[in-house]
């Protein structure tokens, strides 16, 4: 059996809510859990025949304080929401139906349903935090998006301060209704925002009109005046403001844009026709043109199949609510296990019912304990949660269970001892049950009869718990469990509706590490872990496997050597797990032995975690969790090639950056794979510093099963926490400045090991190691830099593909054009080929590696007109990048601008005149530059031979260094005051040659 299946079945000892269970006693599983089939293992969201969204679920995290005013708060947003999302999709979608997990801290309320087990906030769709106080959760609202375009968020975060309905549609955000609505194009559709959402996307930005355009969408009819110029100097000193900017008056928009206005209701679609104010903006440089290749959100949300363009739905839009808490219902169970119950089997039969009872009595997340009555009151098995697999319970049950009848006591004893034992548990227990397995026979005081006043007065309930089909063989109490609870027959095994149902919350549990080694005789390892600040007071779990061979084990905390029970020795092929209280977080170091006297390899993995047994633990201090993400669990490689890897790195839902992050990748046969995940927001990773790290793997050798084991770590100390309120893919704030900066926190060292993911691979090739089967990956910045009308020659710009996906170089690039748009769209192929001939500079076969800058010249033929052109890299084997994002090229000559036709009817300044020497012909170059009314007269002298052109439109400038080069058709150096502000005192002048005529 390989390594990794055997540690799949792994076993750990649980510690909950401050009760330590024995080391060799009670057992979980903790790999074998049945996530949700959703993507990212969190809920699938449903939707019907007439457009309803169903199986969204809503959670609140334990922080937030018991309050019916936030429950009514979540009902009237996603209320309003919906009719939102209704009119905003034209009558297609609303949502039906929603469940609202409330804290399991809460009271319980006869009202509350109870969640299936694998609803919990871990997999929740919609989670709210309570971001109130020091080192809270941000208010800032967004959807963690680790796939790209078109695939489904992981889940949408909102802040409770969000919900307050009092702060209305005037508040920091919004209106909260309308912020859910922006948000579920990003969890639902997988849309990106639509304004200048991170630190690299600029506010403004030039068309290829040559007019200067807010980066949103959509387009705005009016471009950036020469009055407004001022504002497009937008520095850390000078910060612009954001909202008043791209949120103006206008009533043109979009949702993923601007929808802190009320006039702006809609997505940006690509019908030109029907709603001009919403044709979506190709140009803008948004994160959403970036990663959508330049598709509208319209057509985004087509392709999911949520609904049909052409067929609307009138319908009743107002969502049904269930409100649900797990039960934590606190139940102790009396198991009379006296000499009275040897007569007629009594003992066997009470033992077979107890199985039935604890598969089927108790559900998820109610607490249970086990009391035996023999020769005196034991307990044998405290404050146990059921929250765990099934195959848990299997365990309790025959450790909770005593071996034979023996010896005669009090049964009435029983009833102090349980109800002790449940006030350690919680203070009040009023609505409690001690459940009383027994015959009856009660002579030696107290009797329950004595006790009974005790029960009462503490609120619980004493209940009988048959277990015989003849109910004089059972004790009689005045409650008894309620028949639908019963077993067909006592004497038969019933599974119970909880024996196949897996519970997980891993909330309580974290991974920080785990190791693998393979030892020869005689040797030893030691391995040092460290442990957060965070996990003080909590309890440290330590899980050795071995397998082929015997071990010696022992563990340092704190310069203190902890025994473990029967001298250490971990004999072959078995687990042992044991449990260490950590007064202050320190390195803990692990030393392995091996102990066996003959020459073999043995193969042993430690496994070390924190149970965070307190809430309080939870609250304001949370832990750094990492999590193993994965959109897709079953890979046709054949389709495919390759699967997609994330991983989350958070602190209290805040970016951790700059953590190392490594993907191990365990095929079928047990070989493994190491990949670097990185957050910079390059190749398959989507978005820089937001906390996800991306790979891809594959490495892929025969069809079956893989895991994905993510192992994250921060080693040295340093600022490596977000700590501002923004995010991408979440909603534009009214103070939110551009540049966008980031700021970041200290963090304690850490390291992670989080419980692996398994995907399935099918219909891997033969020959998939050795064939070139990976295409180089898309090219999504393809830009245009500089057009002459005159030559026709274009310059366009993009960055480099790998070849296979993002490693080595790619082979060639296939450059195509059309006049229709479609053409590139739905059969590029067709599409006419940008031959060497039309090449000037560059060519389309010398390539760079990935992430470096390249450019190239074209000739386009000599028709005008509008075209519509596109790139993709393809590889030595063949293979073929999906194409680029699609650029415009307007060749259309303006005959409108006319020059003057003497200079003497307009007032002329001269600016600057400026000499400079052309290094290719040695002669000598004058540029003037002279002011008439309203436009510019601009002159050049090469030796005896001058030109002069006017502009009637500039476009803003920049920078004289490469951005000149790069951007302008013709660039001019000066040092004078120039005519739009731009942070550096070297400028450059651009002229368009569209907006220019050469005079006579």
């Amino acid at each position: 059996m390989q390594l990794l299946e055997v540690f799949r079945r792994m076993i750990v000892a649980v510690v909950l809510h401050g009760c330590v269970l024995s080391s060799v006693g009670e057992i979980i599983r903790f790999e074998e859990f049945e996530d949700p089939d959703g993507p990212w293992r969190r809920q699938p969201i449903t939707i019907d025949e007439n457009g309803g969204y169903g199986n969204i679920l809503i959670a609140l995290h334990d922080e937030i304080s018991e309050s019916k005013k936030l429950i009514q708060e979540i009902k009237d947003t996603f209320t309003r929401a919906s009719l939102m999302l209704y009119r905003a999709t034209n009558g297609r979608v609303y949502f039906r139906d929603i469940s609202i997990l409330l804290p399991s801290l809460w009271y319980q309320n006869t009202s509350y349903d109870v969640p299936r087990p694998n609803e919990t906030f871990h997999t929740a769709r919609v989670i709210i935090r309570d971001d109130d106080g020091e080192a809270a959760p941000p208010s800032a609202p967004f959807v963690r998006q680790p796939g790209g375009c078109g695939e489904e968020g992981e889940y949408m975060y909102l802040s409770k301060s969000l919900l307050n309905s009092s702060s209305g549609p005037n508040s920091l955000y919004g209106d909260p209704a309308k912020v859910v609505v922006k948000l579920w194009g990003h969890l639902r559709w997988g849309l990106f925002d639509e304004f200048p959402s991170s630190p690299d996307i600029p506010l403004f930005y030039q068309a290829s009109s040559g007019e200067t355009f807010q980066s949103v969408c959509p387009e705005r009819k009016e471009s950036v005046e020469r009055s407004d110029q001022s504002s497009l100097k937008c520095t850390s000193d000078r910060p612009c403001d954001m909202s008043s900017t791209i949120c103006d008056d206008s009533d043109s928009g979009s949702l993923m844009g601007c929808h802190l206005r009320d006039s702006i209701p809609q997505f940006c679609h690509s019908d030109s026709e029907s709603d001009v104010t919403s044709y979506h903006n190709q140009e803008a440089p948004t994160m959403h043109n970036r990663l959508c290749l330049r598709k509208s959100s319209w057509d985004v949300m087509l392709a999911s199949g949520d609904f049909d363009a052409n067929k609307t739905y009138i319908g009743y839009t107002e969502p049904n609510f269930r409100v649900m808490k797990h039960d934590d219902l606190l139940s102790m169970l009396v198991l009379d296990a006296r000499n009275n119950m040897k007569e007629d089997g009594k003992f066997n039969r009470m033992r077979s019912a107890l199985d039935h009872y604890l598969y089927d009595l108790f559900p998820p997340y109610s607490y249970v304990g086990v009391l035996v009555v023999n020769n005196t009151v034991t307990k044998t098995m405290p404050c146990v949660k059921m929250w765990e697999i099934a195959g848990y319970r299997w365990q309790v049950i025959n450790k909770a269970f005593p071996e034979r009848p023996i010896n005669t006591s009090s049964l009435g004893a029983a009833i102090p001892v349980a109800i002790q034992l449940m006030r350690e548990e919680r203070y009040d227990i009023s609505g409690s049950f001690i459940y009383i397995m027994s015959d009856g026979t009660d002579v030696i005081e107290p009797t329950l009869e004595d006790v009974i006043p005790d029960a009462d007065d503490a609120g619980v309930k004493l209940v009988t718990l048959p277990f015989s089909d003849d109910p004089t063989e059972n004790i009689a109490l005045e409650n008894i469990v309620a028949d639908e609870y019963m077993p067909t027959s006592l004497l038969s095994r019933s599974d119970g509706r909880y024996k196949k149902v897996n519970v997980k919350d891993p909330k309580r549990f974290i991974r920080v590490a785990k190791r693998e080694a393979v030892l020869n005789t005689d040797t030893s390892i030691e391995w040092t872990f460290h442990l957060d600040n965070v996990f003080e007071d909590q309890m440290l779990v330590v899980r050795v496997f071995v397998e082929h061979g015997d071990i010696d084990v022992y563990v340092i905390i704190d310069d203190e050597v902890k025994t473990f029970p029967d001298g250490f020795s971990i004999e072959n092929d078995l687990l042992e797990t044991y449990l260490y209280k950590v007064e202050t977080p320190t390195p803990v170091q692990i030393h392995i032995n091996e102990s066996a006297t003959d020459s073999h390899e043995i193969t042993c993995e430690v496994f070390i975690g924190v149970f965070v047994a307190t809430d309080d633990k939870l609250i304001g201090t949370g832990p750094v969790r990492a999590e193993a993400l994965l959109h897709e669990f079953l890979v046709n490689v054949t389709e495919q090639r390759m699967v997609f890897l994330h991983g989350s790195v958070t602190k209290d839902e805040r970016p951790v950056t700059s953590a190392d992050v490594r993907a191990v990748v365990t095929n079928p046969e047990g070989g493994k794979t190491v990949l670097e995940m990185l957050d910079d927001g390059q190749g398959v990773d989507n978005q820089g510093e937001d906390g996800i790290y991306s790979s891809y793997f594959s490495n892929f050798t025969i069809d079956g099963n893989y895991d994905f084991q993510l192992l994250a770590r921060v080693d040295k100390d340093g600022e490596w926490i977000r700590t501002d309120e923004h995010y991408t893919s979440g909603a534009l704030s009214r103070n939110l400045v551009h540049p966008i900066q980031y700021t970041y926190g200290n963090i304690s060292l850490f390291q992670r090991a989080p419980r692996s993911v398994r995907f399935t691979a099918t219909d891997v090739p033969e020959d998939f190691q050795y064939a070139d089967y990976l295409p180089p990956s898309i090219i999504r910045d393809f830009r245009l830099l500089r057009l002459s009308l005159k030559d026709r020659i274009a310059t366009f710009a993009w960055t480099a593909p790998g070849n296979d996906f993002t490693v080595g170089q790619a082979d060639g690039y296939d450059l195509r054009y059309s006049q229709e748009r479609s053409t590139l769209l739905n059969n590029i192929d067709s599409a006419s080929v940008i031959t060497p001939e039309m090449v000037q500079d560059g060519s389309l076969n010398e390539t760079k590696s990935f992430n470096e800058s390249q450019t190239i010249n074209v000739t386009f033929p000599l028709s005008d007109g509008l075209f519509y052109i596109a790139i993709r890299a393809f590889d030595e084997g063949g293979n073929y990048a999906e194409p680029s994002n699609i650029l415009e090229v307007n060749l259309e000559v303006d005959d409108s601008i006319q020059p003057p036709s003497s200079t003497e009817e307009y007032k002329v300044t001269p600016m600057v005149t400026k000499e400079l020497e052309d290094k290719t012909e040695g002669t000598s170059t004058q540029i003037i530059i002279v002011v008439i009314g309203s436009g510019i007269l601009l002159c050049i002298v090469i030796g005896t031979v001058g030109a002069c052109y006017t502009a009637t439109r500039w476009a803003a400038a920049g920078r004289i260094d490469e951005s000149c080069e790069e951007n302008s058709s013709l660039a001019i150096k000066r040092n004078v005051t120039p005519l739009l502000p731009v942070p550096d005192d070297q400028w450059c002048v651009r002229v368009r040659e569209s907006d220019v005529t050469r005079p006579t």
